[in-house]
């Protein structure tokens, strides 16, 4: 994987500014520190950074068709290749390298704009057909690799991150408000919202395309889950639960082809290790893994991570979390993010990201995508046990129906209450700008998408859709593996996999008592028992009040009243007794239920600093 970007002159205007392309790539060395290139032709100018993992001899894109009429860049990788590049060669096509990217400019020679739904991988690429003068962009079908881009004086102008977007000088940066209430009162942000006007993320699964001047965003794929109206018998279950597993081993052994090593994120919970387990026993060689561990023994996993290790003979590496470092290193998290975040779990990822590639690893496999598909978080199993769209006030039940399509589900929150509640930290400016309702106005999710499932279903649905995407899997994962040329790869989001999944049912998959099911029964007998049997375990990284506790400088001009006033989105009154209270000794936020406010202003501060925000 890489870093793409470039622009097209929709309106025809003459050749393209090399010089603007050129800026583009560089603002996204740190993506592909291997190899850089870019080229302009007619009205289109391509950028590329390469990570080189998948033929490092001929693989330098942008890559063409035979007679040079198609032309491709793509961050990602096609997981199923070898099998699409046998039957592309079959009807004639003939290939110039060993690239897994090469199939794309093929595809669509073969089958024209669906050809997406043959790929099993992560992507995300822009592919222009000169012949037609027609433009695609694409990005994969959870949203692992990010496609940002902005149509601005007759330019369509994309890139894998928005400070290549911001280099070539198309646009001036502005602060989006309605970006800003995202991350306060969701997960993270919600793709196509990013926290600068103007500048749009693509949304997963989504393809946004075109001739000349005209273009739409359109979806291509839409998970929904099966329905079932009764239990399965027994031999049905083991039947799901065996195909889940042959599906899985298959997903991580996708996931190891490279022409480099590939490492593996490893924490000590169920899903890594069961990636671990998985992936040590398809490698001929030891594998590199990588885990963050704590001097608190009552917080670190280290001693499993130690198990595992020695149970696998991985060459595992424990990085000790730097607490004191904490506030410095928000300043790197937040210029690769892009975002205001609510917790510092960023910078423990960013650390692991470059311990990986100090250790000569540019690959890892990684178990995010578990918890959602397999109902890992709290919420799976408080569902069972309560009814709150009984107990909620009719104004609430009508917001539900308003985001969600449905009255009596439960997400997160009372977002009424919280709407009054935190909505108080900003500005009259502010609140004016963004209305009563703010992000909460408009629905989050297609309508009718939660009918007809059970409540683990509709909460796997949601998550998939505004939890997974463009929070952990863009800032927690792409953007912070990728500030260290680290590419991340998801083995419970194969496509294969993920489909069987939404046709299992969800009791082979999820129980209330001890979460993730499935997973449990498929690791058994292949992890120790001390890890199997573990409960789920909360990162707890350090937030504002031990910022605060310390008396860091840098972080004590970010909050101050001057600045706040300055920038007019917070209150400063508000926020000044806000910082009162988080600063008394031994002050603890609940994590994770409840909001650490002033990390949002923290690092919202910090965003606007480094990207000179209006």
């Amino acid at each position: 994987m890489c870093g793409i970007s470039g622009f097209l002159d929709l309106k025809k205007r003459g050749a393209p500014s090399a010089e603007k392309a050129e800026a583009m790539m560089r603002a996204l060395q740190h993506r592909g520190p291997d190899e850089m290139q870019c080229i302009t032709h007619d009205h289109l100018a391509l950028a590329f950074n390469r990570l080189a993992i998948v033929d490092p001899e001929t693989g330098m894109q942008p890559i063409y068709n035979e007679d040079r009429s198609v032309v491709v860049i793509c961050n990602g990788e096609i997981y199923n290749h070898r099998e699409l590049r046998a039957q592309l060669t079959s009807k004639g096509h003939r290939f110039q390298t060993g690239s897994d990217v090469e199939v794309l400019v093929h595809l669509y020679e073969s089958y024209g704009t669906t050809f997406m739904h043959q790929l099993n991988g992560q992507f995300a690429f822009f592919l222009y057909d000169f012949k037609r003068e027609f433009f695609m962009g694409c990005r994969d079908h959870f949203g692992i690799a990010p496609f940002y881009y902005a149509v601005v004086d007759g330019y369509l102008v994309f890139g894998s991150e928005i400070k290549a977007i911001l280099a070539g000088g198309f646009i001036t940066p502005r602060i989006d408000l309605m970006g800003l209430d995202q991350v306060l009162f969701l997960p993270g942000l919600v793709s196509p919202q990013t926290m600068f006007e103007g500048i749009h993320s693509l949304p997963p699964a989504s393809v946004i395309s075109g001739v000349s001047g005209n273009y739409k965003v359109r979806s291509y794929w839409e998970f929904r889950y099966t329905h079932f109206q009764s239990e399965p018998a027994p031999g049905a279950a083991r039947v799901c639960l065996e195909q889940m597993e042959e599906v899985l081993i298959k997903a991580v052994e996708r996931r190891l082809q490279a022409d480099v090593p590939v490492g593996l994120y490893l924490s000590g919970g169920l899903d890594s290790s069961l990636l671990a387990a998985i992936a040590s026993r398809s490698s001929d060689d030891p594998l590199k893994s990588f885990g963050v561990c704590f001097d608190d023994p009552l917080l670190s996993e280290k001693v499993h991570q130690q198990t595992m290790a020695r149970a696998f003979s991985l060459l595992h590496t424990s990085l000790l979390y730097d607490h004191e470092n904490t506030a410095d290193a928000l300043r790197k998290v937040i210029f690769h993010t892009e975002v205001p975040i609510r917790e510092s779990l960023n910078v423990a990822l960013f650390r692991l990201s470059e311990a990986t590639r100090n250790h000569k690893v540019k690959s890892v496999l990684s178990g995010q995508g578990a918890d959602e598909l397999f109902g890992g978080y709290v919420g799976y199993q408080m569902d069972g046990n309560r009814m709150a769209g009984a107990s909620a006030q009719l104004q609430e039940q009508q917001l539900r129906n308003l985001l969600w399509g449905d009255r009596s589900f439960y997400y997160e929150r009372d977002y009424l209450a919280a709407r009054h509640q935190l909505g108080t930290i900003y500005s009259p400016d502010t609140r004016e700008a963004l209305g009563r309702l703010g992000a909460l106005g408009a629905p989050l999710i297609p309508p009718g998408a939660l009918k007809g499932s059970d409540p683990f279903q509709q909460r796997s649905y949601v998550d998939l859709k505004l939890r997974l995407p463009d929070h952990l899997l863009s800032d927690l994962g792409d953007k912070m593996a990728y500030a260290n040329g680290v590419e991340c790869r998801y083995p419970y989001l194969d496509q294969e996999f993920v489909r069987l999944l939404l046709q299992t049912p969800t009791s082979v998959k999820f129980d209330a008592l001890s979460g993730k099911k499935g997973l449990r029964n498929m690791a058994e007998n292949k992890i120790p028992g001390s890890i199997l049997n573990r409960d789920k375990f909360g990162f707890s990284a350090p937030g504002s009040p031990q910022f605060l506790q310390s008396k860091n400088p840098y972080i004590a001009d970010l909050l101050s009243f001057s600045t706040l006033k300055k920038q007019n989105i917070f209150d400063p009154n508000r926020i000044e007794k806000m910082k009162q209270k988080y600063a008394r000794p031994g002050f603890k936020l609940m994590a994770p239920f409840e909001d650490d406010v002033l990390m949002v202003v923290i690092t919202t501060g910090i965003l606007i600093e480094l990207y000179n925000l209006h």
